[in-house]
């Protein structure tokens, strides 16, 4: 709806405004969950390679100890 002339009124400004609010924090929290999900796969996989790597070494080093009782 248009005011006197086709231009908006101070309440529809305003309500586009808060609209136009509403949708950019919206987004801001969108990028913060997709930034979060990020991190926690990051976190996973750092935590996954060195649950693998403690395995490799301890697998060495029972590997050694075999070797050296032969």
């Amino acid at each position: 709806m248009t005011g006197i002339g086709g231009l908006r009124t101070s309440e529809e400004l305003e309500m586009l405004l808060m609209h136009e609010s509403l949708a950019r924090e919206h987004m801001r929290e969108h990028e913060r969950s997709v930034e979060e999900a990020r991190q926690r796969q990051m976190l996973n996989r750092l935590a996954q390679a060195r649950r693998l790597q403690r395995r490799a070494e301890s697998a060495s080093r029972r590997a050694r100890a075999l070797l050296l009782s032969l």
